[in-house]
């Protein structure tokens, strides 16, 4: 499946989320979390991918756990992914990681987030907060069905472009850490 997505940070969510709910937005609700990133100290995924298993947790209800190869295609504008996933029963998370830690996919990097998702024509706005060792700061994604209907739904909420942007969950976090190494 192709993605388009960016991610504004640092706009004022509550403002985003009313203005969202007054032209019509359904909220689909709020979840937790857990990501794992896999990946391998002898043969490390290349730096435009990465291999994730994803728990979400919704309404108390464990859903099926999601097991996703994501690279990056492109996009200055929006991120462009391809992502490929499959679903396991939560009961067998454990088997899998298992197997890929003897299959050499031995470094295995946790991360907790909680999720409130919208949904607004054909995007989904989704405001995330990561726990703190992950990111030290909320941030919005949107995902739409092309970089020109992304460009729409900035101009119809008025998000200045200077808000927006296209950096992976990865180098945000290689950023932030940067940032506390030079202060």
């Amino acid at each position: 499946m192709k993605e388009r997505e960016i991610k504004i940070i640092g706009y004022h969510e509550k403002a985003l989320i009313q203005a969202l709910l007054d032209k019509g937005a359904v909220d689909a609700g709020k979840e937790e979390q857990t990501n794992i990133r896999i990946s391998s100290s002898s043969h490390p995924v290349h730096s435009d991918a990465y291999l994730r298993l994803r728990k979400v947790v919704k309404g108390g209800n464990t859903l099926p756990l999601e097991f996703t190869y994501k690279e990056r295609q492109g996009g200055s504008q929006a991120r462009i992914n391809e992502e490929t996933t499959v679903h396991i029963q939560p009961k067998e998370g454990e088997v899998l990681l298992r197997l890929l830690a003897k299959l050499g996919y031995d470094v295995q990097e946790m991360g907790l987030k909680s999720r409130h998702t919208f949904l607004y024509k054909d995007f989904r706005v989704e405001f995330d907060t990561w726990d703190a060792q992950t990111l030290s700061y909320p941030y919005i994604e949107v995902e739409g069905p092309s970089v020109e209907a992304l460009d729409c739904f900035l101009e119809e909420f008025s998000i200045p472009r200077s808000f927006v942007s296209t950096k992976s969950i990865g180098e945000l976090r290689a950023e932030e850490e940067k940032k506390r190494i030079s202060s």
